[in-house]
């Protein structure tokens, strides 16, 4: 033991270049991250753009070199939420004002919220008994199954985080290949069961905002940011209008196209028979009052949003019943160690990029170089195209959302408003388009069920790529249809 404390109190060195006490060493990657942050941010500064503002070439070397440090650098998201707050307000780009306004007006207390209600699906054991009870009636198929059970991933994702769901089906669903004589690696089953599963918790998430309140309301906050003066909210009932339509008809597509791609028949192998699955459902035991409970809260939560209760009142309210001695299903400091906290501060610091955009003339600057490039593009044609550089950005650029959805979503924003669109609605496909990551196996969120086994890297390429395109097509237009029927315009 001695010997051990010694050598670790020599590797303490006064510069820690090994990540001792962060994790993160000095790697030519950090090194590339920081040069290249620096780099951009000086080059940018002596381009001469004071006919926007006299701040206007400072504030676009900022923004740029604070979206190459968030899609490059391999610190916590937090870190970049941080530097965001303090770098802008040292270079003068934006005010401490503007800092401290963006926790009232971001969608911090929302995301608090619905993810303490999401997180009551850990504490119960309603989930497995959910997916058994599914297996039970639909699992004598291997296709069936597969589309069954991505289907109401989706669904569930809807309405509880969808990383929660992911996390909750794929264990599931492990453990039954398992238990059914499966090998993971040859398994042709259990590499599109796997792989959808993934695929549907993200597209479940866009169906209501609390489906991935992560990505759907740092969406909306940037796009608002982006939008000065404007204003331009996008409400919850407005959201759930198109995107639970859109939900129901492009996951059975999305489900069978995976099933297409993987080369799954029902004729590859038997399936157990309905007793296999009701055993499991039986060892759960009777539907406790826990479950009861988290129903209705969750159920109460969206009653309460789409009756028009304000988005984080009503999340604040209904996570802390979550909490609440004798009617609560979570222990609040249990929920506390696991409150993805960093997600949390960029929600509330990176819309600081629109803002700094907009408000120092970089958004004119946009308008009148890249708005005539666009001019013949009615909000159809603008619609597919933002979603469809928002899916490659986000899959391409892997583990980068954050950084990607700010650059993207700003940018969009403005050339939106520049040509005299609704960015509320044209713009809602790229906001639905947030969470689709699911192309490239590295990502972090393919990762989740990586460690299973079922799939390789290169595995979700080509049904996530397949389905992407397809989805970039076909939510805008069904978006392009829906929108007059509700009484909303393209249009300003």
């Amino acid at each position: 033991m001695a010997e051990t404390n010694i050598k670790v109190f020599d590797e303490d060195k006064l510069i820690d270049t090994t990540g001792l006490r962060t994790g993160i060493p000095f790697t030519p990657k950090l090194l590339f991250s920081i040069a290249g942050t620096i780099i951009i941010y000086i080059a940018l500064n002596f381009v001469t753009l004071s006919a926007y503002g006299d701040n206007c070439a400072k504030a676009l070397a900022f923004a740029c070199a604070t979206i190459f440090w968030m899609i490059t650098t391999p610190c916590e998201m937090a870190v970049s939420a941080f530097l965001i707050a303090t770098l802008g307000t040292m270079a003068g780009v934006i005010t401490w004002s503007d800092v401290k306004s963006r926790l009232g007006s971001s969608a911090f207390y929302t995301v608090l919220g619905m993810a303490v209600v999401a997180m009551g699906i850990r504490f119960t054991p309603f989930g497995q008994r959910l997916a058994y009870w599914l297996l039970y009636r639909f699992g004598q198929k291997p296709v069936r199954m597969v589309v069954i059970i991505g289907f109401m991933t989706a669904i569930i994702s809807a309405f509880v985080s969808h990383l929660a769901v992911l996390i909750l089906v794929s264990g599931i669903c492990n453990k039954l290949l398992l238990t059914i004589g499966e090998k993971p690696g040859e398994s042709k089953l259990g590499k599109t069961l796997m792989l959808t599963i993934t695929m549907a918790s993200n597209v479940g998430g866009m169906g209501l905002i609390n489906g991935a309140p992560t990505g759907n309301l740092q969406g909306i906050a940037l796009m608002n940011a982006a939008s000065g003066n404007l204003n331009l909210m996008v409400t919850y009932v407005n959201w759930a209008k198109i995107s639970v339509p859109t939900l129901l008809i492009t996951i059975v597509p999305c489900l069978l196209i995976y099933v297409f791609v993987c080369g799954l028949k029902n004729r590859d192998l038997k399936m157990p028979p309905p007793s296999y699955y009701k055993e499991y459902l039986d060892s759960i035991g009777k539907m406790g009052g826990s479950e009861y409970r988290w129903i209705i809260i969750t159920i109460g939560m969206v009653t309460a949003m789409l009756a028009g209760m304000n988005t984080a009142q009503a999340a604040l309210f209904f996570a802390a019943l979550c909490m609440l001695p004798g009617i609560g299903v979570s222990n609040c400091k249990n929920v506390l160690k696991v409150l993805p906290w960093g997600v949390l501060m960029c929600v509330c610091m990176c819309p600081l990029i629109g803002t700094i955009i907009t408000n120092n003339g970089v958004s004119d600057l946009l308008n009148a170089v890249i708005t005539p490039l666009f001019g013949q593009m009615g909000p159809l044609a603008f619609s597919i195209l933002s979603t469809m550089v928002f899916f490659l950005a986000m899959n391409l650029m892997v583990n980068a959302d954050y950084g990607v959805q700010a650059l993207v979503v700003t940018l969009t924003t403005t050339l939106c408003i520049g040509l005299g669109y609704d960015p509320r609605t044209v713009l809602l496909p790229v906001m639905l388009a947030s969470g689709w990551m699911w192309a490239i196996g590295a990502n972090y969120i393919v990762m989740m069920n990586k460690e299973y086994g079922w799939w390789e890297m290169k595995d979700p390429a080509l049904p996530g790529f397949v389905t992407g395109f397809f989805l970039c097509i076909a939510v805008p237009v069904i978006n392009y249809i829906l929108t007059p029927l509700w009484g909303l315009s393209f249009y300003l």
